[in-house]
């Protein structure tokens, strides 16, 4: 699975003992993703990236699921949907009217 493989070269993992975890994040990332994606049923390669990239922040931010922002001795950290950044790209793979348009002919 290449996409594991990126988010723990990415991460600085070289062992196996996480592979689980990574492997949970990764396809709850995607199943989150085709909620963006109406009508696909698969990330299309060209997006593997995004999966890789939110894989890696929810990865980082495990422990601080569902807070907004944390602050500790000083060192604030605020959190947006990890798919905000993405929401141009995904308005490419939106379905158009044109798509669901008929066609009317005259006799």
């Amino acid at each position: 699975m290449q996409t594991l493989s990126n988010v723990k070269l990415q991460i600085g993992i070289e062992d196996d003992k996480q592979d689980d975890l990574l492997k949970l994040i990764i396809s709850n990332v995607e199943k989150a993703m085709l909620g963006y994606l109406p009508g696909i049923l698969e990330v299309p390669v060209e997006l593997s990236y995004i999966v890789e990239e939110v894989s890696v922040a929810r990865y980082y931010r495990r422990g601080s699921e569902g807070m907004n922002s944390k602050t500790i001795e000083g060192f604030s950290v605020s959190y947006d949907n990890e798919f905000d950044a993405y929401h141009h790209i995904f308005e490419r793979y939106q379905p158009t009217n044109e798509a669901t348009r008929g066609s009317v002919v005259f006799f």
